[in-house]
């Protein structure tokens, strides 16, 4: 073949490949700089109080607003000055629900949290929610999610996923244990919707020998009901 057509081909594969470089490279950019919330830890205090700290990535404004329906929305956005990295802020339980929305102020909603749960002045008087003491739910940097929760003295403990409604559910009733705190690492399934439920039996039956029928009649007292959908 003849070296003046050649080399124009050659220059020609070479301008295309550094061409498809640039956009993969200008894509992942991209795709980095909207991930403005790096992690979080959403917690129920001993008092029934609720919090949220975030970890966001540098030069990241972070909005707070409270919608008409009770819905709360953290809003980001990349600005070109220091901003606060870590940022923690407290919510209430408004009729049973505790609703937070994140935002990011290019492409909208990403992800949300939604609670369902007593407020903690009447979880005591009905004992919907006597067992658990306080527990946390965080997602990590790497997207995985880790409960942490403590429960009451005499209180058993079963850690089960029931496949049915998908859905990591902890079992808590009376009865002797020895252990009291608990860490799970919990994997999302491929819906990107995670469920947990803290499931009450106000029986004196122990969770160990806990049925699928014991699972049906336990759904009023499922409070806790944490469902967390990542962007």
């Amino acid at each position: 073949m003849n070296k003046s057509i050649i080399l124009p081909f050659l220059c020609a594969l070479f301008f295309i490949a550094c061409s498809s470089n640039e956009s993969e490279l200008e894509l992942n950019t991209l795709e980095n700089e909207s991930s403005y919330l790096q992690s979080y830890t959403l917690l129920r205090d001993v008092d029934g109080r609720y919090s949220l700290d975030i970890n966001v990535k540098e030069n990241t404004q972070v909005d707070n607003f409270t919608q008409p329906n009770s819905v709360n929305e953290i809003v980001f956005s990349k600005v070109n000055y220091p901003t606060e990295k870590n940022i923690s802020n407290d919510y209430t339980i408004e009729n049973d629900f505790l609703k937070i929305n994140f935002l990011e102020s290019s492409k909208g909603q990403k992800s949300f949290i939604q609670v369902k749960d007593d407020n903690i002045q009447y979880a005591n008087k009905n004992g919907v929610t006597k067992f658990l003491k306080k527990y946390s739910v965080t997602k990590n940097e790497d997207g995985t999610f880790t409960l942490n929760f403590h429960v009451h003295k005499n209180v058993t403990t079963n850690f089960v996923y029931n496949e049915a409604i998908e859905t990591y559910e902890v079992h808590l009733a009376e009865g002797k244990s020895k252990t009291r705190k608990f860490s799970k690492e919990l994997a999302v399934p491929t819906s990107k919707i995670l469920r947990v439920d803290f499931v009450n039996y106000t029986d004196k039956v122990e969770s160990k020998n806990y049925s699928s029928k014991d699972y049906n009649s336990a759904a009023n007292n499922r409070k806790p009901k944490i469902i967390i959908v990542s962007g």
